[in-house]
């Protein structure tokens, strides 16, 4: 391969442009019938936070096949593997060149404690353990940053302790929602429905004080 950088930019970048502003026929297409990704492993980390948040994604296994730049194509994913300790699997169709994504994704297992950094800076709480669990159909059209997800949601072997007394408060062997409707933007405004709730050995500990005020809303007030 020669890449060559000139006024009009570099070669390799032109040679795979859909279209030549001069009209002349030299724009590439490439066809990818099936490429896969086997064994990988992604390390995103958030240091707006402190401590910084880290959410590791591993064992990765991606397969996408029907890509074609000639035309308009659909892209059939195939992903698994580990995020945050949890089994992660997508399967889905991915419409191009205006991207927008449909099809099924699952996840057991996922760590809370991964998002404790989200939670420090927001609430007196002190997450000791948690698990979530989700299945359903999303849906994400990633011009108009749209987000829909239709499934179910579990969180089990949660554990919360309120810090400035150092007890148990909330706490639950599993709570799990049936029929969520989620429709989202990606800055964070959207609806949400929830058919069924139904919770499994539910445990809060709720103080009320002199005056009035709760426990819970302290441990919920701005930290």
């Amino acid at each position: 391969v020669t890449a060559v950088r000139d006024a009009n930019g570099f070669n390799l970048q032109r040679m795979l442009r859909r279209d030549d502003p001069d009209d002349e026929p030299t724009t590439w297409t490439v066809a990818l019938p099936r490429i896969a990704l086997v064994d990988a492993a992604i390390r995103f980390e958030d240091r707006s936070r402190a401590p910084a948040a880290a959410l590791p994604l591993d064992a990765i296994r991606l397969v996408a096949t029907g890509y074609d730049s000639a035309a308009d194509s659909e892209v059939a994913l195939d992903v698994n593997g580990r995020l945050a300790g949890g089994a992660l699997s997508l399967a889905a169709k991915l419409t191009l060149p205006e991207p927008s994504l449909r099809g099924q994704v699952e996840l057991e297992g996922f760590d809370l404690l991964t998002l404790t950094p989200y939670l420090t800076e927001r609430v007196r709480l002190d997450l000791r353990s948690g698990r979530l669990d989700l299945a359903g159909d999303i849906e994400s059209k990633l011009p108009d940053r749209a987000l829909a997800f239709d499934g179910r949601v579990a969180v089990r072997e949660l554990l919360t302790r309120d810090k400035a007394v150092g007890r148990d408060l909330v706490k639950w062997r599993r709570v799990a929602a049936d029929g969520v409707r989620l429709q989202s933007d990606f800055d964070g405004r959207g609806r949400l429905r929830v058919a069924t709730v139904t919770a499994d050995a539910p445990y809060v500990d709720l103080v009320i004080g002199p005056d009035g005020r709760t426990n819970v809303a302290d441990v919920l007030a701005t930290a």
